[in-house]
């Protein structure tokens, strides 16, 4: 059984208490009820992300899909960015509301294309490669 309270739900509570005869931990972060399907630590969970982005692995294809109305997306790229984390002739794809505007990105990182399906737009960035 998960006891990490994070990842579960709230209708797991009763039943961690039980099981921790009353004793718990609680991790110093934003821990709350989202609903019944998603975990109390959601919003732990974009720093997680945010954090992993420093760990040296490379990738093809990233999907960005942060809260909307947050400054998650921005500081996503800012990190793809400074950590590289794209590979050479990566695909970047980032959801977010139709307006809002996302930083330019420098090179070896260009713009693609932007899609607009009503209330969202997906930006799509392309890595270049080492053609040199």
């Amino acid at each position: 059984m998960e006891t990490r309270w994070m990842y579960r739900t709230s209708g797991d509570l009763k039943e961690l208490l039980e099981a921790s005869k009353g004793v718990c931990l609680l991790p110093v972060g934003c821990v709350e009820k989202h609903g019944p399907h998603l975990p109390l630590g959601t919003d732990s969970f974009a720093g997680d992300a945010l954090a992993y982005l420093r760990s040296g692995e490379k990738f093809d294809l990233i999907f960005l899909d942060p809260p909307y109305g947050s400054d998650l997306l921005d500081q996503a790229l800012a990190r793809i960015v400074t950590f590289d984390i794209c590979r050479a002739h990566g695909i970047i794809v980032a959801e977010s509301a139709a307006d809002q505007v996302l930083p330019p990105m420098p090179a070896p990182y260009r713009l693609y294309r932007e899609y607009r399906y009503g209330q969202i737009k997906l930006t799509v960035f392309h890595r270049d490669g080492n053609e040199d």
